[in-house]
């Protein structure tokens, strides 16, 4: 997570990984594939510290996510073609329910589903766990491929290799945008992506958690290929919780895989996961909590002015708060309510020790 990527992308034409090419976005993209994946295990049901339930947080977020993309890709030659979504969902068996599938998913039409004018669709309805790693990998094998430990191609993802009517490759950009509250804990045991909850770096997985084998099926389209680099997949995620004192909630924690690098998941594992891969692929990440004021907040731990890296601005704008109660008017400004990280209504001891604790961490650094 700490790593600065080199692949900052001198991003040119074509990105090659497991033996499959991707058109990267060097130039504006010509037709942009996203597949929305929404957690429904029973903890989204749990209210979220801004009042609502968790679900309805993240439908929420998903909503203006899908908001901020465009409609359809301008026109750059003869190929202009309507971005493509597709919406899914994940809960306990698994692995993903299909509620809508590629091709030809409109923008309006899955903001009405994820309840735009009201409300969302039934599979939207939270209960039971979370497959994560499963619905993930299943993912990858449409937006990615699927390819053999030699980056051979077994069976090549959702519209790999189009052309336009003259022959010509289309550059095709896709993403993948996740809102969950925590980690996998219902991957059923003869799934591939099946593992335990490892403790290290993103860096370091071992090669029986599901962190590196789900990592590596986004990254190069085989759970076993660990090769870092990327398959030109764009990966973004909202992690919806309570708060950053409180890390994941008691309902997030209830479930969770045994074995040999496993322990109870503790909210750093989720931040260290979503914060690396979004950042390996260029992607964003949110910390999906609220502030004092019951508000929206979603940085990343430790990182007061949002940069996406806990650094020495966020220990500067601190030092400049420390001290105050930003619950009284005269201290009743951004700039206080931004340093208060932990949410009691104070600039105090904590919220440095909260800065330090991340310090460093972000997937901007």
């Amino acid at each position: 997570m700490k790593r600065l990527l080199s692949s900052v992308c001198a991003l040119s034409a074509l990105v090659y990984s497991a033996g499959l090419a991707y058109a990267a976005p060097a130039l504006p993209p010509q037709e942009l594939n996203v597949l929305v994946l929404v957690d429904v295990s029973g903890s989204m049901n749990d209210p979220h510290s801004s009042g609502d339930p968790k679900i309805t947080v993240g439908l929420a977020r998903a909503r203006d996510y899908i908001k901020t993309l465009p409609t359809k890709v301008p026109q750059i030659d003869t190929a202009g073609f309507s971005v493509e979504y597709a919406l899914w969902a994940f809960r306990s068996p698994g692995p993903a329910i299909r509620i809508r599938d590629f091709p030809g998913y409109d923008k309006d039409q899955i903001l009405s589903d994820l309840g735009e004018n009201g409300t969302p669709l039934p599979a939207l309805t939270p209960e039971d766990g979370t497959p994560l790693a499963a619905a993930g990998c299943e993912a990858a094998s449409v937006l990615v491929g699927d390819a053999d430990i030699n980056g051979n191609v077994i069976n090549p993802g959702y519209e790999y290799g189009k052309k336009n009517g003259s022959g010509v490759a289309l550059r095709v950009q896709r993403r993948l945008y996740i809102v969950t509250d925590g980690l996998e804990n219902a991957t059923p045991d003869d799934n591939p992506c099946k593992g335990g909850l490892s403790l290290q770096t993103y860096d370091n997985y071992e090669s029986s958690s599901w962190q590196y084998k789900l990592r590596n099926k986004l990254l190069s389209g085989n759970v076993d290929r660990n090769i870092m680099g990327t398959s030109g997949l764009v990966v973004d995620v909202d992690l919806v919780f309570n708060s950053f004192l409180t890390g994941l909630g008691s309902s997030e924690r209830s479930h969770y895989v045994t074995g040999p690098v496993t322990s109870e998941p503790k909210l750093q594992q989720a931040l260290t996961f979503y914060a690396g891969l979004t950042g390996q692929t260029h992607g964003t990440f949110k910390a999906v909590t609220a502030n004092s004021q019951g508000k929206i907040d979603t940085r990343y731990p430790g990182d007061v002015d949002d940069s996406g890296c806990v650094s020495e601005a966020d220990y500067t704008q601190i030092l400049q708060e420390y001290g105050k109660d930003c619950t009284l008017p005269a201290n009743s400004l951004p700039h206080c309510y931004l340093a208060d990280l932990d949410a009691n209504g104070y600039v105090d001891d904590f919220d440095y020790l909260l800065m330090a604790e991340h310090w460093g961490e972000g997937p901007k650094c």
